[in-house]
């Protein structure tokens, strides 16, 4: 088993029993890691949180407020065979709206890139007072494989999103609560790995991303979802 440490080193573990090894990223999120970049409303402690609201009491009015977080970029190691992204969240979207003409949305989501083409949601949780909300508010340790081949580089962005319009002649309004903690990546080669059995470890990334790479949501009018 290979880890990347802090200090950019590689400790190589040698197992009889099985020819697997891991490369991991692990970070608990009390505080931004290095090379990672995330826009002033989040806030680190036991746990990285995002609160956001908005409303919109004017006719043609549109308020929309967007919360990120992404990573530095990984480096997927030679011999990989695959990757497990793992995290634990809670999270509470609660829209609303007075009439069939105001509407409010909010959403939590998460994608990432390979070599700078963004793929497809890993999750995306949302409420919607005009639309049918999927999963709004809960908790979970959420876990999935990515698909990715050594070379590889990737870069993950947590994004949260409220937007509020007003057409009639009251209000839409939205809020957002979310927390998240305990990121781990583990990317393996040979025998399939249990990632969560070195949840503590540490590791190393590289070049700094940039937030225009991800928000790549279609465009049109009214609320961007």
């Amino acid at each position: 088993m290979r880890y990347r440490l802090l200090a950019g080193t590689v400790l190589t573990i040698l197992f009889a029993v099985s020819p697997a090894s891991a490369t991991q990223w692990a970070y608990p999120l009390t505080s931004l890691p290095e090379g990672w970049i995330a826009t002033p409303e989040w806030s680190f402690g036991s746990e990285v949180y995002v609160d956001l609201y908005a409303t919109a009491y004017e006719y043609g009015e549109n308020d929309i407020h967007d919360a990120y977080i992404i990573s530095d970029v990984i480096v997927v190691p030679a011999a990989t065979t695959g990757a497990v992204l793992e995290f634990d969240h809670e999270w509470l979207i609660s829209a609303y709206n007075s009439t069939e003409y105001d509407d409010a949305y909010g959403h939590v989501s998460v994608l990432y890139s390979i070599d700078g083409d963004t793929q497809p949601f890993l999750l995306k949780y949302f409420d919607s007072a005009m639309g049918t909300p999927y999963n709004p508010e809960g908790s979970e340790h959420f876990s999935c494989s990515l698909a990715v081949s050594p070379g590889d580089t990737l870069r993950f962005i947590y994004h949260a999103r409220v937007a509020a319009s007003c057409w009639g002649a009251t209000a839409g309004t939205v809020n957002l609560d979310w927390w998240v903690s305990d990121f781990l990546l583990t990317a393996y080669d040979g025998q399939a790995l249990q990632p969560s059995t070195w949840a503590d470890i540490k590791s190393s990334i590289f070049e700094r991303g940039q937030l225009e790479e991800f928000e790549r949501e279609p465009g049109g009018s009214g609320i961007l979802r």
